[in-house]
């Protein structure tokens, strides 16, 4: 079987790493080029991760003498080298992923979105807390404190009269009690203190509270999807050909989609194709214009901000200049106010170099700034509402796309007719 050439880049980070490891003997891939900084162009690859190696198994042997090259300076060489490239790194400025916390969620949020627009299962997190593996494995063994606390707790409240009441039971049971801003309990035995709040919904001070009172606790009432999305391309959908209850599932969903996307259109008085598309890009137009009119809003208020700055800054140091100019020992006099009078200058030459001429009023430029504040969170809120529109309006275009079964080759070939 014919194995493709392929190149890695950003081959000396950490995703760079699991492509070379996941290359290595692949059935399909041979592993010919990889690339990375300039930094480390024209070294053996082995040579540059082997004390940094991060991966599991060992590097692989194929990978270790390959000489990296630039990912920038030689990307047409690469190009021409192989067949296909797997990147890891940004492929506008070539750096590579930094992962954090609100990269992570939008990513979650990307994958969740997608998965429910191809009708795959969504994990949803849990009303607990997250288990580390030792304490899932102590939970599974039964040997678990949160697991024996759990149990404890459930065997107390309907003994218990009150809050007070189940606490005393508790200590009976052997527990240690501390009370703080949160309830926390401590086996014999046991380290450190469970806040009864990392149990769950049903294990809060409150949720007991109401469970002794002999009330349930109210589940959370899953969230109801609203409005149109995509409809699933059930002929080129690998799990289509696998399911054939996906299938089914899928042809209900894109009814309903279709039924939405036709109720949309009749609502919003669209009766051909040509006012669909002139519509999106009114939209599409509007969009823009909000984007460049917040994006002119936010420039000018951080030209206002370094200008109120200077200027305060300008207004307070002086003082200290106007001494310094009627001073007979100027040199001592600088080095006793040196700060002062180095912001002065400093706020002087920026004054000057931003073309003021005339110190303008401070209070003017604050009520200005405060204005110009209000319109960029007006332009933003617009600009919000416009971005949504153009995303509703883009999915019913390419359901309806689907409907009619209009591509962009076919649109070209319309064209040319």
């Amino acid at each position: 079987m014919k194995k493709y050439a392929v190149g890695v880049v950003g081959a000396t980070g950490m995703v760079g790493q699991r492509f070379v490891s996941l290359l290595e003997k692949h059935p399909w891939f041979q592993l010919t080029v990889v690339a990375a900084s300039a930094r480390s162009a024209g070294k053996p690859y082995g040579e540059v991760v082997q004390s940094r190696w991060a991966m599991p198994t060992p590097l692989p042997e194929e990978a270790k003498s390959l000489v990296i090259l630039d990912a920038q300076a030689d990307m047409e060489k690469i190009a021409a080298a192989v067949d296909f490239i797997f990147c890891a790194v940004d492929m506008v400025n070539c750096r590579k992923y930094v992962s954090n916390k609100q990269s992570y969620s939008f990513i979650r949020r990307t994958s969740d979105r997608l998965c429910r627009e191809q009708g795959l299962s969504v994990v949803k997190p849990g009303q607990d807390r997250g288990q580390s593996y030792a304490e899932w494995d102590a939970q599974r063994r039964g040997r678990s404190w949160k697991a024996k606390l759990k149990i404890a707790i459930d065997a107390a409240i309907p003994q218990a009269k009150d809050f007070d009441d189940f606490l005393r039971l508790m200590e009976r049971q052997g527990y240690e009690i501390k009370r703080g801003k949160f309830v926390s309990f401590r086996a014999p035995g046991q380290e450190r203190f469970t806040r009864c709040k990392t149990l769950g919904e049903a294990y809060t001070e409150e949720a007991i509270t109401e469970r002794i009172q002999g009330r349930a606790i109210a589940a959370r009432k899953p969230k109801v999807r609203k409005g149109i999305s995509l409809r699933i391309d059930i002929e080129n959908s690998i799990k289509a050909q696998q399911s054939a209850g996906y299938t089914r599932w899928a042809k209900i969903h894109n009814l309903q989609q279709a039924a939405k996307t036709m109720n949309f259109l009749t609502e919003h008085g669209i009766d051909a194709y040509s006012d669909l598309e002139s519509r999106v890009a009114e939209i599409s137009a509007a969009s823009e214009e909000a984007a460049a009119a917040l994006k002119t809003a936010e420039r000018r208020l951080g030209e206002m901000a370094v200008l109120i700055k200077n200027v305060t800054t300008y207004k307070q140091t002086r003082p200290v200049a106007v001494e310094y100019r009627r001073a007979a020992d100027k040199s001592r006099f600088r080095q006793e106010h040196e700060s002062a009078l180095i912001l002065y200058e400093a706020a002087g030459r920026a004054l000057r170099e931003g073309g003021v001429k005339k110190l303008p009023d401070l209070a003017a430029l604050k009520a200005e700034y405060a204005r110009l504040s209000e319109e960029k969170e007006r332009l933003y809120a617009r600009y919000s509402e416009v971005k949504k529109e153009l995303k509703e309006y883009g999915i019913i275009k390419q359901n309806v796309d689907g409907i009619l079964r209009v591509t962009p080759r076919q649109q070209e070939r319309k064209q040319e007719l």
